[in-house]
């Protein structure tokens, strides 16, 4: 078996890397297990998708069919219909074949040299739907949960992450279209996951959008301090490296509790420790860790930081969040801060956390515009 990474630094993780998430887990699956329609944003990174899934994994275990589909870089309709097809077919054991290969078979190819059975329940409405043009199958897909939760006597759970991209497929039009199908659906309930607080604010929370109302808000909570201590207490002592209470706490301040920060915090911790031949996780060595971390993360943060490039004011404004300063300094037009701060919440890079009061989301990112900015 492939070795896994001690600290996964990519989103989703596996159940056991989901850290003090229980409760949050447990009203997830009692609403959607419910019938409810929710809706999960913030910035990527911060485990909504792991979150999603390990809801759904339990989800499962108990009955329900499920059905995930990441919308972030699906360029046609035709495309995201197939991935839903396919995804909610999974849940009928026999009907493994995806819809993009009997689409193939539609086409000519011979089904017994694809060694398909023919007879087993359900083939028919898979096969029908492969026959059909990319347009007349996302109008299909669109109710196929709704009639297969009805066919199975079934809840179905879908998960649609990455949510806003579906304005590249279609602009509001295509919005209107999903509402107008989704509303219809009592035996399906639906998880929407979006990275661009902004945008899905605006879908989910102004009167004029197609989904207003449509789904309720869920905020993802921190994870607390305690809950990362134990977390990595656990995971260093199980290979050997014996932490500090002072240690794992200054891993958190550091971090500010972001989730795949702190997992690749620990992760260059560890590897500094196998380097230096040390097996006492101490203050001296979270330095180093953090250090080596917030040098792999530039990349990243680079891109971050040049994305403000063309828009007015956006990098100031940045750098005062992450020094602690005033949004709106003297000497700046308001209207000029205000566009900005409406750009920038919209990314997701920063959140507001009461009047005039903002602070960027992650915190490293925070030390890096510092350290760029030389404030």
């Amino acid at each position: 078996m492939p070795v896994k990474q001690y600290f996964p630094l990519q989103d989703p993780v596996d159940s056991e890397d989901v850290v003090d998430r229980a409760a949050f887990l447990d009203e997830l699956g009692q609403r959607l297990g419910g019938g409810e329609r929710l809706l999960l944003s913030g910035p990527r990174r911060t485990g909504k998708t792991s979150l999603a899934l390990e809801a759904l994994r339990r989800l499962k275990a108990s009955g329900h069919y499920t059905a995930y589909v990441d919308l972030f870089g699906v360029e046609s309709r035709g495309d995201f219909a197939e991935l839903l097809v396919d995804a909610l077919f999974e849940n009928r054991s026999r009907l493994q074949r995806t819809v993009r290969a009997m689409r193939s078979l539609a086409s000519g190819v011979a089904a017994a040299a694809n060694g398909l059975d023919l007879k087993f329940p359900g083939f028919d409405l898979a096969f029908s739907l492969a026959k059909k043009s990319d347009d007349a199958l996302f109008e299909e897909s669109l109710d196929l949960a709704q009639r297969i939760a009805a066919e199975d006597d079934r809840r179905v759970i879908v998960v649609l992450d990455e949510f806003q991209d579906f304005g590249k497929l279609g602009g509001e039009a295509v919005f209107k279209k999903l509402r107008a199908h989704f509303q219809r659906h009592a035996y399906v309930s639906y998880l929407f996951l979006g990275s661009q607080a902004g945008v899905m604010r605006e879908l989910f929370g102004r009167g004029r959008q197609a989904f207003y109302r449509f789904a309720v808000p869920l905020d993802v909570p921190p994870v607390p301090e305690a809950a990362w201590v134990s977390y990595m207490d656990g995971k260093f002592r199980s290979r050997g490296l014996l932490p500090t209470d002072l240690a794992l706490r200054d891993i958190v301040s550091r971090t500010g509790g972001h989730p795949s920060d702190t997992m690749w915090v620990c992760q260059e911790i560890w590897h500094s420790a196998q380097e230096i031949g040390t097996s006492t996780l101490s203050v001296e060595l979270v330095e180093v860790g953090y250090e080596r971390a917030l040098q792999h993360l530039q990349l990243a943060f680079d891109e971050i930081w040049n994305g403000f490039t063309g828009h007015k004011g956006l990098q100031p404004l940045v750098s005062r969040i992450a020094n602690g300063e005033q949004a709106y300094p003297k000497g700046e037009h308001p209207q000029t801060v205000t566009r900005a701060l409406h750009e920038l919440l919209g990314t997701g890079v920063a959140t507001r956390l009461g009047r005039g009061t903002y602070r960027l989301t992650e915190p490293m990112l925070a030390e890096y515009v510092r350290r760029r900015t030389g404030r």
